[in-house]
């Protein structure tokens, strides 16, 4: 049994920021927020994986308001 998306109406133009955004449930985060109009950004050391979400997004999202950057949150510097 499929569960139904939630929907927030007050999600249009607001910023969100994902961690492990590029696939899972993280990339079910980004692509929900992103189609209620949010502008998400997300972070992910999967690169390939998220830059196949940012392509596959890409023409189903209105106004495409999103963007990927591989990081690595464990990382020292």
């Amino acid at each position: 049994m499929a569960l139904p998306a939630a929907q927030f109406h007050d999600l249009k133009g607001r910023g969100v920021l994902i961690t492990g955004g590029g696939s899972g449930i993280g990339a079910a985060l980004v692509e929900g927020f992103a189609r209620q109009g949010a502008r998400v950004a997300f972070i992910d050391i999967a690169e390939t994986d998220s830059r196949a979400l940012v392509a596959h997004l890409t023409p189903l999202v209105e106004h495409p308001r999103f963007s990927f950057r591989p990081i690595c949150v464990t990382c020292r510097l």
